[in-house]
């Protein structure tokens, strides 16, 4: 990433120290040391911040619409906030530390599975009703 876009973002769009960046197939992750503060946040975007790509944008915009209609879901992380810089969607949530796939890698006992499991179906049924 450019230095200037990165300066930017800490000092104006964050307010916070980027600490790690993370790409997934939905988005762009960024882990924030927020300032005066040992707490972390996460800020996700689109895959392409610095191209803007209309469909890419659309896409994450209807993404992020269905994911506040279940956020109130005790398994579905609540965002804080959702706004726009420069035309780029940005939605700052809380820092988990780890993801699912490195749940999954790390091949959690049977019970811990079923457990898994589980939570997953309640909260895809939520997202269905």
């Amino acid at each position: 990433m450019d230095t200037q876009l990165k300066g930017y973002l800490e000092d104006f769009v964050f307010r916070g120290k980027i600490v790690d960046t993370k790409r997934g197939r939905g988005g762009l992750i960024f882990i924030v040391q927020q300032a005066g503060s040992n707490s972390k946040v996460a800020f996700k975007t689109v895959q392409e911040f610095e191209e803007q790509k209309l469909d890419n944008i659309e896409r994450f915009n209807r993404e992020t619409k269905n994911w506040f209609s279940i956020s109130s879901h005790p398994m579905v992380i609540t965002p804080f906030y959702i706004e726009k810089v420069n035309g780029f969607p940005l939605i700052c949530m809380p820092y988990c530390e780890g993801d699912l796939r490195e749940l999954i890698d790390s091949r959690p006992s049977l019970a811990g599975t079923l457990i898994l499991g589980i939570q997953i179906i309640k909260a895809l049924l939520a997202a269905k009703a």
